[in-house]
């Protein structure tokens, strides 16, 4: 398991995949080669409430991307 130095307490990268935690870990993107491939995945927040992704989980994409030099893929957005 691999911390990142700016958000050690809420992100982590396991083998090729990261996680991100909102509200427990969750799998967010798989490592492929030089890319940084973003999963499509659903969380609740505290009252219930579906979401597809969150405002820190995206931070969390793009600076995993920008530290290991990832080209991101998100197939939701195309």
């Amino acid at each position: 398991m691999t911390k990142f130095k700016k958000y050690k307490k809420s992100l982590k990268k396991e083998g090729n995949q990261i996680f991100s935690w909102n509200h427990g870990w969750t799998y967010v993107a798989t490592i492929s080669n030089d890319q940084l491939v973003v999963r499509e995945y659903i969380f609740c927040d505290d009252k219930g409430k579906e979401h597809t992704s969150s405002e820190d989980t995206t931070k969390h994409i793009v600076y995993v991307a920008n530290e290991l030099d990832l080209t991101i893929v998100d197939p939701t957005k195309e």
